[in-house]
């Protein structure tokens, strides 16, 4: 009896100690949902109410029930079951929580773009340094990127120790015309302009034709406004510009943005508008003194001036950005799974029960649903941006037999209406394979050509 107490005893301890672990480790997951902060509060209360329950289950199967022995066995071998379950999804789903965060801030954060102004003389000009230009005329405009323009040449100055002469031009390709037929010396210009000055007739040989005497970078820093700060992306609507640098570089530098697009998100109401304007799209630029110019071009001022400018087109204030270039979105997918039909089975079955949920009323249920479409989400993403991508794909190959019957029912059934009039279609009676025979009254001979087997069929 003494040796059944202990055991008895020893059970109660080892189930204390697994209810407490999994009771902070709920707590933990709780709170990296809070702090992720992206979670709304209802479904963060669900969360918890749902850990909590779990561990109720578990506790009751841990000291109550028959004390018969196989049925004490059956009850504590499902308690530990569900609590090892429970441990794996709380660890799990916080790590990855935790990883969401920390990318998130890497992203929201204060992020830097490198700004180049290059000194440019033609390719034949005996000057190798800024000592021997200190006496060159620098063509210069003040209707495009002035501010980097000056702060270049307050940094040539101090190199040479002294005033560098400047003669203005009204744009570009006057500064470089000038600089072509000898009138300026040299030619200060922001090394983004480069693509735009070849793109125009006439200066294609640009690159060949000169050469950079000097480089001077400066890193920008786009900061959240006073505006912005203000409002809680909870409550307050808000805009996002969505901008596809026309970079392939490995970090982000000023250039043209090719794709600018406005997402103006209402939390409240839950809705969405995504507003697309062309690149070539002909505006008043934020940074050109007013003058006109491709929207495209408004990247090489900054991601702050293609802001103000979609802000001034479109009378809003653009509250925050998004900004990837070419490379931005290959280097992230490399090495990860991307796409199959099994995530696209999931994206249709999102599909169907977001079409479900607009004509559910009970509001339980559209909660439930909800959850179920915010699962289906994440685990599309999962399986997207997996690295373990035999796992994925073996996940894949179990799925295919599903998806193959479903679909080729659908073919099948598509078939027999495409075909009503002139065929039918048969089973096989040996291979089960379908065959298409012709829709003529009276008894047939069939021959499968797939399992070579005959057999009457009466139409």
């Amino acid at each position: 009896m003494k040796t059944k107490e202990k055991k008895k005893s020893k059970w109660k301890m080892i189930a204390g100690i697994m209810l407490v672990i999994q009771l902070l480790l709920s707590l933990a997951t709780v709170g990296v949902v809070l702090w992720l902060n992206i979670v709304p509060t209802l479904y963060v209360i669900l969360l918890g109410l749902s850990l909590l329950l779990l561990l109720i289950i578990e506790y009751c199967l841990f000291y109550f029930g028959k004390k018969k022995k196989t049925g004490c066995y059956v009850r504590r071998t499902l308690g530990v079951i569900l609590f090892l379950v429970c441990v794996i999804v709380c660890v799990g789903g916080s790590y990855m929580l935790v990883k969401a965060g920390n990318t998130l801030d890497n992203i929201a954060g204060n992020v830097k773009t490198t700004d180049t102004v290059s000194a440019y003389v033609m390719t034949d000009d005996p000057a190798q340094t800024l000592m021997d230009a200190k006496d060159y005329v620098f063509a210069i405009t003040e209707k495009y990127d002035y501010e980097h323009t000056q702060k270049a040449i307050e940094k040539i100055n101090e190199t040479v120790g002294t005033q560098i002469r400047t003669q203005v031009y009204d744009n570009i390709p006057d500064m470089v015309q000038a600089l072509y037929e000898g009138s300026a010396d040299a030619m200060l210009m922001n090394v983004a302009y480069v693509d735009v000055v070849e793109a125009q007739d006439g200066y294609e040989t640009f690159s060949s034709r000169t050469r950079t005497l000097y480089d001077h970078e400066e890193e920008n820093v786009v900061t959240e406004d006073s505006q912005t700060a203000e409002k809680s992306i909870t409550t307050d609507p808000f805009v996002v510009y969505i901008s596809g640098s026309d970079t392939r570089n490995l970090t982000l530098t000023t250039s043209r943005s090719d794709v600018n697009i406005l997402a103006v998100v209402n939390p409240s109401t839950k809705q969405v508008l995504l507003i697309n304007t062309p690149r070539d799209y002909y505006v008043d630029t934020a940074a050109s003194a007013g003058a006109k110019d491709k929207l495209t071009h408004c990247g090489m001022y900054g991601i702050d001036c293609s802001m103000a400018t979609l802000g001034n087109l479109y009378d809003e204030h653009v509250d925050y950005y998004v900004q990837i270039n070419f490379n931005g979105f290959a280097n992230f997918m490399q090495g990860r799974y991307g796409t199959d039909k099994l995530n696209n089975a999931l994206w249709v079955l999102l599909l169907i029960l977001w079409f479900v949920n607009i004509f559910v009323w009970n509001r339980v249920a559209r909660y439930i649903i909800d959850g179920i479409m915010l699962l289906i989400i994440v685990l599309i993403c999962f399986r997207m941006f997996s690295r373990n991508i035999v796992a994925r794909s073996a996940e894949n190959r179990k799925f295919l037999p599903i998806y193959n019957a479903v679909t080729g029912w659908f073919r099948l059934t598509f078939k027999k209406i495409r075909d009503r009039k002139d065929y039918r279609y048969i089973k096989c009676p040996v291979c089960k394979a379908q065959l298409r025979v012709r829709n003529k009254k009276g008894n047939h001979t069939v021959r499968c050509p797939k399992c070579g087997s005959e057999f009457n069929k009466k139409i």
